[in-house]
């Protein structure tokens, strides 16, 4: 289906994921494929379950057992931390550290002696392991850390410290903003580390086509916020998504409702468990 609406591919499927990386996971019956956005039939329905592709793998489960595939269906071999042992017949170079996580936007998080740090594509040491914990680099720039003392802040890819450890929480960057609080107030900043707006929300989502899904937790609903931290679609769903392409799928009383577009309207009306 299009943001507008319109059936691209005819309803046919028990459930589906989001494209990701040219490939959507259907099931079919009671086993999982993988198909193009023209509707075809790429990867055979094979498998317990599929999760989408990242970085040209993904997780699938085939007869029990967990495996990764690539985006033609062979099975890769990965080590302890999910990532494939050999990269284009070479020795993976991430498989060397303590744990590792893919590649994102040049740079990869690598465990070392009990720390995080990162490494170039070269395998190079570019920020020291000094860290409790490191997230990824978005596309902004920015990686979150977390200080020895609990404290979260932000480098760059320069290396350089981009915003103090100030933050008890300190979410990834997403269209130039990032969640974060200190004790329970909550705050939305921009990669300058200053504050756009303030709220009151339990959970603020990334933003994604201009809006983020937020939970208030004694309302227990989720909603969506635009940029200026207007609820632009009120808290009413019992399980919302991201924004993709102009849509997302919401549900209300364990029972998916179907897709909304940005002004909160039904585009496309879904039915069944939210969790089956």
């Amino acid at each position: 289906m299009n943001r507008w609406g319109k059936v691209v591919i005819p309803v046919q499927y028990n459930k589906a994921f989001n494209f990701s990386e040219g490939l959507a996971s259907v099931q079919k019956g009671d086993k999982y494929g993988y198909i193009d956005i023209n509707g075809n039939i790429i990867i055979p329905f094979q498998f317990d379950f599929a999760m989408p592709f990242e970085s040209g793998l993904a997780e699938v489960w085939l007869d029990g057992d967990l495996v990764h595939i690539n985006n033609n269906g062979e099975i890769i071999k990965t080590d302890n931390n999910g990532l494939p042992l050999e990269v284009n017949g070479k020795l993976n170079i991430l498989s060397q550290f303590e744990e590792a996580r893919r590649f994102s936007n040049g740079f990869a998080a690598v465990k070392i002696n009990g720390k995080w740090g990162f490494v170039n594509e070269n395998g190079d040491i570019f920020i020291e392991p000094i860290f409790k914990y490191v997230g990824d680099f978005t596309k902004d720039g920015l990686a979150t850390f977390t200080t020895n003392h609990l404290k979260s802040g932000y480098v760059n890819t320069a290396g350089e410290l981009a915003i103090e450890p100030i933050y008890d929480y300190a979410s990834e960057f997403s269209e130039g903003l990032a969640n974060v609080k200190i004790g329970d107030k909550g705050a939305i900043i921009n990669t300058k580390g200053d504050t756009v707006f303030t709220h009151d929300y339990f959970y603020v989502g990334p933003f994604s086509e201009g809006l983020a899904c937020v939970w208030k937790d004694d309302e227990r609903k989720w909603g969506y916020i635009n940029k200026k931290g207007k609820l632009v679609i009120p808290l009413q769903y019992y399980i919302a998504f991201d924004f993709c392409n102009g849509l997302a799928m919401v549900g209300e009383k364990d029972e998916w409702t179907g897709y909304i577009n940005k002004r909160g309207k039904l585009i496309y009306k879904t039915t069944g468990n939210c969790w089956h």
